[in-house]
Protein backbone atom coordinates (compact mmCIF):
# COMPACT_ATOMS: atom_id res chain seq x y z
CA UNK A 1 0.00 0.00 0.00
CA UNK A 2 2.85 2.40 0.80
CA UNK A 3 4.43 1.92 -2.63
CA UNK A 4 1.12 2.68 -4.29
CA UNK A 5 0.81 5.91 -2.28
CA UNK A 6 4.36 6.92 -3.20
CA UNK A 7 3.65 6.29 -6.88
CA UNK A 8 0.46 8.39 -6.69
CA UNK A 9 2.34 11.26 -4.99
CA UNK A 10 5.15 11.12 -7.58
CA UNK A 11 2.65 11.05 -10.44
CA UNK A 12 0.91 14.09 -8.97
CA UNK A 13 4.22 15.96 -8.59
CA UNK A 14 5.21 15.21 -12.17
CA UNK A 15 1.83 16.39 -13.46
CA UNK A 16 2.01 19.57 -11.38
CA UNK A 17 5.55 20.30 -12.58
CA UNK A 18 4.46 19.85 -16.20
CA UNK A 19 1.54 22.27 -15.74
CA UNK A 20 3.76 24.84 -14.03
CA UNK A 21 6.42 24.59 -16.77
CA UNK A 22 3.78 25.01 -19.49
CA UNK A 23 2.29 28.00 -17.68
CA UNK A 24 5.71 29.66 -17.43
CA UNK A 25 6.34 29.21 -21.16
CA UNK A 26 2.94 30.14 -22.56
CA UNK A 27 1.92 33.80 -22.57
CA UNK A 28 -1.38 34.93 -21.12
CA UNK A 29 -4.04 34.98 -23.82
CA UNK A 30 -4.48 38.71 -23.28
CA UNK A 31 -0.74 39.25 -24.00
CA UNK A 32 -0.86 37.67 -27.46
CA UNK A 33 -0.73 40.12 -30.35
CA UNK A 34 -1.11 38.90 -33.91
CA UNK A 35 0.23 40.85 -36.83
CA UNK A 36 3.16 43.26 -36.78
CA UNK A 37 4.84 43.43 -33.36
CA UNK A 38 7.80 45.23 -31.82
CA UNK A 39 10.74 43.32 -30.43
CA UNK A 40 9.56 44.26 -26.92
CA UNK A 41 6.14 42.75 -27.63
CA UNK A 42 7.80 39.66 -29.10
CA UNK A 43 9.86 39.13 -25.93
CA UNK A 44 6.81 39.76 -23.73
CA UNK A 45 4.94 36.97 -25.54
CA UNK A 46 8.04 34.75 -25.55
CA UNK A 47 10.00 35.53 -22.36
CA UNK A 48 12.53 32.72 -22.81
CA UNK A 49 13.52 33.92 -26.29
CA UNK A 50 15.65 36.77 -24.90
CA UNK A 51 17.89 34.32 -23.05
CA UNK A 52 18.03 32.08 -26.14
CA UNK A 53 19.17 35.07 -28.20
CA UNK A 54 21.75 36.03 -25.57
CA UNK A 55 23.17 32.50 -25.54
CA UNK A 56 23.49 32.16 -29.33
CA UNK A 57 26.95 32.61 -30.86
CA UNK A 58 26.61 33.34 -34.58
CA UNK A 59 29.37 32.79 -37.11
CA UNK A 60 31.83 35.69 -36.81
CA UNK A 61 32.57 35.89 -40.56
CA UNK A 62 28.85 36.26 -41.28
CA UNK A 63 28.54 38.99 -38.65
CA UNK A 64 31.52 40.82 -40.15
CA UNK A 65 29.93 40.67 -43.61
CA UNK A 66 26.57 41.92 -42.28
CA UNK A 67 28.26 44.85 -40.51
CA UNK A 68 29.46 46.15 -43.89
CA UNK A 69 26.31 45.75 -46.00
CA UNK A 70 25.50 49.09 -47.63
CA UNK A 71 22.37 48.27 -49.64
CA UNK A 72 19.09 48.71 -47.79
CA UNK A 73 18.01 45.31 -46.48
CA UNK A 74 14.52 44.63 -45.11
CA UNK A 75 13.76 41.39 -43.33
CA UNK A 76 10.17 40.37 -42.69
CA UNK A 77 10.18 37.71 -39.97
CA UNK A 78 6.90 35.78 -39.85
CA UNK A 79 6.79 33.56 -36.77
CA UNK A 80 4.41 31.93 -34.32
CA UNK A 81 4.84 32.29 -30.58
CA UNK A 82 3.57 28.70 -30.39
CA UNK A 83 6.06 27.28 -32.92
CA UNK A 84 9.17 25.35 -31.87
CA UNK A 85 11.02 26.23 -35.11
CA UNK A 86 10.30 29.91 -34.38
CA UNK A 87 11.61 29.45 -30.84
CA UNK A 88 14.82 28.01 -32.31
CA UNK A 89 15.42 30.44 -35.19
CA UNK A 90 13.91 33.83 -34.29
CA UNK A 91 16.28 34.34 -31.31
CA UNK A 92 19.21 33.44 -33.61
CA UNK A 93 18.07 36.06 -36.13
CA UNK A 94 17.70 38.66 -33.37
CA UNK A 95 21.20 37.98 -32.00
CA UNK A 96 22.72 38.03 -35.49
CA UNK A 97 21.26 41.43 -36.30
CA UNK A 98 22.05 42.76 -32.83
CA UNK A 99 25.73 41.92 -33.30
CA UNK A 100 25.81 43.25 -36.88
CA UNK A 101 24.61 46.68 -35.67
CA UNK A 102 23.92 47.82 -39.23
CA UNK A 103 21.41 50.62 -39.76
CA UNK A 104 21.01 49.47 -43.39
CA UNK A 105 19.39 46.24 -42.18
CA UNK A 106 15.85 46.62 -40.84
CA UNK A 107 13.57 43.93 -39.49
CA UNK A 108 9.82 43.59 -39.00
CA UNK A 109 8.32 40.88 -36.82
CA UNK A 110 4.90 39.41 -37.64
CA UNK A 111 3.27 37.03 -35.15
CA UNK A 112 1.13 34.54 -37.07
CA UNK A 113 -1.84 32.66 -35.62
CA UNK A 114 -1.74 28.89 -35.62
CA UNK A 115 -3.79 27.58 -38.53
CA UNK A 116 -6.64 25.23 -37.81
CA UNK A 117 -6.20 21.67 -38.95
CA UNK A 118 -7.47 21.16 -42.46
CA UNK A 119 -7.61 24.90 -43.18
CA UNK A 120 -5.26 27.13 -45.12
CA UNK A 121 -3.49 29.91 -43.28
CA UNK A 122 -4.88 33.28 -44.38
CA UNK A 123 -2.36 35.68 -45.97
CA UNK A 124 -0.33 37.79 -43.55
CA UNK A 125 0.83 41.22 -44.71
CA UNK A 126 -0.35 40.20 -48.19
CA UNK A 127 1.90 37.13 -48.16
CA UNK A 128 0.78 33.50 -48.33
CA UNK A 129 2.97 31.55 -45.93
CA UNK A 130 3.54 27.82 -46.35
CA UNK A 131 5.42 27.30 -43.08
CA UNK A 132 6.49 29.13 -39.95
CA UNK A 133 8.89 30.75 -39.38
CA UNK A 134 9.50 32.41 -42.72
CA UNK A 135 12.14 35.12 -43.04
CA UNK A 136 11.72 37.15 -46.24
CA UNK A 137 14.86 39.02 -47.30
CA UNK A 138 14.50 42.07 -49.52
CA UNK A 139 17.51 44.02 -50.76
CA UNK A 140 16.79 47.42 -52.27
CA UNK A 141 13.11 46.47 -52.37
CA UNK A 142 13.73 43.28 -54.40
CA UNK A 143 12.97 39.95 -52.78
CA UNK A 144 16.18 37.92 -52.74
CA UNK A 145 14.72 34.83 -51.13
CA UNK A 146 13.40 33.30 -47.96
CA UNK A 147 14.53 31.19 -45.05
CA UNK A 148 11.64 28.85 -44.27
CA UNK A 149 11.30 26.83 -41.06
CA UNK A 150 14.97 25.94 -40.65
CA UNK A 151 18.00 27.38 -42.44
CA UNK A 152 20.13 25.30 -44.79
CA UNK A 153 23.34 26.14 -42.89
CA UNK A 154 22.57 28.67 -40.17
CA UNK A 155 20.37 31.74 -39.95
CA UNK A 156 23.31 34.11 -40.38
CA UNK A 157 25.00 32.15 -43.19
CA UNK A 158 21.74 31.81 -45.12
CA UNK A 159 21.08 35.53 -44.65
CA UNK A 160 24.53 36.37 -46.02
CA UNK A 161 23.98 34.04 -49.01
CA UNK A 162 20.80 35.90 -49.92
CA UNK A 163 22.34 39.37 -49.56
CA UNK A 164 25.47 38.38 -51.50
CA UNK A 165 23.32 38.15 -54.62
CA UNK A 166 23.43 41.98 -54.61
CA UNK A 167 26.62 42.71 -52.67
CA UNK A 168 29.00 39.84 -53.45
CA UNK A 169 32.21 41.40 -52.10
CA UNK A 170 32.46 43.50 -49.00
CA UNK A 171 35.52 44.52 -46.95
Amino acid sequence: MAIRNIIMVLTGLIAATTVIAAAEKAPETSDIIYGKVTIDQLFKMNPTWASLADAYQPDSLSIDYLKHVESPVAIQAYYGYWCSDSETNVPKLIKTLELAKNASIEIEFWNVARKKEGEERPPVNGRKLQAIPTFVVLVGGTEMGTIVENPKESVEKDLVSLIKQIEPELP
